[in-house]
């Protein structure tokens, strides 16, 4: 039995993949079986058993808050085509395009929630969340459109069966639906694809503003401009997705530039151990660290550095999923001419041409071809998001690793946790080198965001914006850009920015709330509920308040661990007898995923235990009373802790204290008449009076 947590959470996570993938398996044949409203009756079957199962797995029977990307597909040309083909023909024609359309879907992980005549609603993002479902949304969009493309192609004497298609990144209710006894989602982020949709043209794809700016990077994308739609008060920005960028190809759309912070000395060892490559010395080595923290880009910086040494092969397993033998093939299989010609070769070839069949020399062959290439010319061998990859590329490109280490090759792996065969301490391997990037301190993200817009804030500014980045490059990255979009700072005809709102307007963008959620959804469904109930306890928290308000209160000190060893929360020490939240950043996003009608209770909740569970310490504690208290279904109990609150601040001489206090508790007041009295008001009134003229801010209430 492992007693290996990490190990543990990777093979509850792969099983739940596994799952995933057998909906969608299930799915396509199904759909190549029967007749597309018989498919509709038989996905609704399915969701009572596997499909189900996912969803309860993750506690959403009640219900909880997502981000979700929505992809909404229309197949158009199926009248057409009836009339010139028999009734059985058209059936089986019709099929075999709607469960390509669904294989397609699933294999990018996403959920078909339901078809409407020839239209399709896939979800990406629940129930299983990942960091990146724009792009699966769009990548199987623009695989849809090949798809039909190819058929049509097939069949020129027919006419032609085509594809428009609206994408929509947004929050969503997950959880049950309808009468109650299925499992979806629900919100406008749906309602908004839809319009979308059936705002594009035969083979387009409209994706939203908020979509746009998450795929600006990796596809080409066109303004088609804004649209009135129906049911939608303000008008809706459009683009057409029109193409995937090569990983090589750098857009208009990439507005700012990120300098290199942080990693100087990593860059260091990388280079020394390129030079001993350079020398013959062939080195393996594994980056490992959490998405966003820099790991592609210290990789890039090298190439930038030295590639012109190497001969350069990158390869993404994020392109190829669990495909088999995918990342090798998209690591070398369009560069298959740039190794040596010979029987080599041809042994090689028909595998990284998509063959999956394995010749008996297969191994061997591919190590001398990868042999002689080197002994030309070194070769560098990125191959990035490895923990995606498949069994089979990852043994494979282990074994090759190991015997090419005589020869003029480095090889580079990325992961966000590198399988055991890569782990130097499990394996014993002194030949293979792990880095592990830890996040950045916030004095070098305070740097980032000064390199990213240059002048535009001020030391306090940077410093609070580096709080939300919580150490993560691309955190920094994409709220830069997010100020950008939401015209908190704007850009000169000279190309310099400025400030012309207020930064701490600015809520987590979707990016950064999706790689959260992915690593959420890899704990088990007690765990996640427990990080839920602690978030709203604040990020820190005591384990006896949590156990006593915990939905499920028997799975505490076991979910704790799980969550400590998927490093979402950190453990107690000598030094504080607190459980803290790995970063705020995930504390937020835990509490936003929860329902908000569920909130006030909860709040309620974790006040009454605070004054059952230490009435002594209620003086220290005044301050979360009063914000428990306020968030409660009963905010007005939380008045007679402001007013405590508010003369601690007096007696601290704490003007901004005062006033912050009484303007909550006054805020109370306006939100509920009912729940603050007039002597109370008249109270904080008085207060925030006699601080506001301390101050010179009477008068900006």
């Amino acid at each position: 039995m492992s007693t290996d947590p990490s190990s543990d959470l990777e093979a509850a996570i792969a099983e739940l993949t596994a799952i995933v993938r057998q909906q969608g398996e299930l799915l396509a044949r199904i759909a190549d079986k029967l007749g597309i409203a018989e498919a509709d009756r038989t996905v609704a079957a399915m969701r009572e058993h596997a499909g189900d199962a996912l969803w309860q797995r993750l506690g959403l029977s009640e219900g909880e808050r997502r981000t979700v990307t929505v992809l909404f597909a229309d197949v158009s040309g199926f009248t057409a085509l009836s009339e010139h083909l028999d009734t059985e023909e058209f059936e089986l024609v019709m099929k075999d395009a709607m469960s390509a359309i669904a294989a397609i879907i699933t294999r990018h992980d996403g959920y078909i929630e339901k078809f409407i005549g020839d239209a399709v609603c896939a979800i990406f993002g629940a129930p299983i969340a990942h960091d990146d479902e724009p792009q699966r949304a769009a990548r199987s969009a623009l695989e849809i459109n090949r798809m039909l493309a190819d058929k049509a192609a097939a069949r020129p004497d027919l006419p032609v069966i085509a594809m428009h298609a609206g994408i929509n990144t947004g929050v969503v209710i997950a959880g049950t639906v309808g009468d109650g006894s299925q499992f979806g989602v629900m919100g406008d982020t749906i309602n908004t694809a839809s319009r979308l949709m059936n705002l594009a043209q035969q083979d387009e794809i409209f994706v939203s503003a908020e979509t746009a700016r998450r795929l600006r990077r990796e596809f080409v994308l066109e303004d088609r401009g804004t649209f009135e739609v129906k049911g939608k008060q303000h008008p809706v920005s459009a683009f057409n997705l029109v193409t995937e960028r090569h990983p090589d190809e750098h857009g208009d759309e990439e507005r700012l530039s990120a300098p290199f912070v942080g990693r100087a000395a990593e860059l260091a060892q990388l280079r020394a151990i390129a030079a001993q490559t350079l020398a013959g010395d062939g080195t393996s080595v594994v980056v490992v660290g959490e998405p966003g923290v820099g790991k592609s880009r210290l990789v890039s910086e090298l190439v930038e550095a030295d590639g012109g040494r190497f001969q350069v092969f990158w390869g993404s397993a994020r392109v190829v999923g669990d495909q088999p033998l995918g990342l090798l093939i998209e690591g070398f299989g369009h560069r298959i001419d740039d190794l040596p010609a010979g029987t080599d070769r041809d042994t090689v070839r028909p595998v990284l041409e998509g063959s999956v069949t394995l010749p008996p020399d297969f191994e061997s062959a591919f190590a001398r071809l990868l042999a002689a290439a080197a002994a030309t010319e070194p070769l560098l061998v990125v191959l990035d998001d490895l923990e995606l990859a498949d069994a089979g590329s990852v043994e494979l490109l282990h074994q090759l690793s190991r015997a090419t280490r005589r020869d003029a090759i480095l090889w580079i792996f990325v992961a966000r946790q590198a399988p055991p065969i890569f782990d130097a301490a499990t394996e014993g391997d002194d030949d293979l080198v792990t880095f592990r990037l830890a996040p950045l301190s916030d004095e070098q993200i305070a740097t980032l965001f000064d390199g990213l817009l240059p002048g535009v804030f001020s030391d306090a500014q940077r410093a609070r914006l580096a709080y939300q980045a919580d150490g993560n490059p691309e955190f920094a990255e994409e709220i830069a850009l997010s100020l950008i979009d939401l015209s908190v700072v704007t850009q000169s005809a000279d190309g310099s920015f400025r400030l012309v709102g207020d930064p701490e307007t600015l809520d987590i963008p979707s990016s950064v709330a999706e790689l959260v959620e992915a690593r959420m959804d890899r704990v088990s469904t007690n765990a996640r509920i427990t990080l839920q109930d602690a978030a709203v306890i604040g990020v820190r928290f005591r384990e006896i308040l949590l156990q006593r308000v915990a939905s499920i209160p028997t799975s505490v000190s076991a979910s704790l661990a799980e969550l400590a060893a998927a490093e979402l929360i950190e453990e107690p020490d000598d030094d504080d007898p607190y459980w803290r939240f790995r970063s705020h950043v995930v504390r937020e996003v835990a509490y936003e995923s929860i329902l908000r009608r569920r909130r006030p209770r909860l709040h309620r909740a974790i006040a009454d235990a605070l004054l059952e569970l230490e009435p002594e310490r209620m003086v220290d504690n005044v301050e979360l009373l009063a914000t428990h208290f306020e968030l409660s279904d009963e905010p007005g109990l939380a008045i007679p802790y402001l007013r405590m609150a508010v003369e601690y601040a007096e007696a601290a001489h704490s003007v901004t204290g005062t006033v912050e206090r009484a303007r909550r508790a006054l805020g109370i007041r306006a939100r509920d008449p009912h729940a603050v009295s007039d002597a109370d008001v008249a109270w904080f009134e008085e207060h925030l009076r006699i601080a506001e003229t301390a101050s010179g801010t009477v008068g900006d209430r």
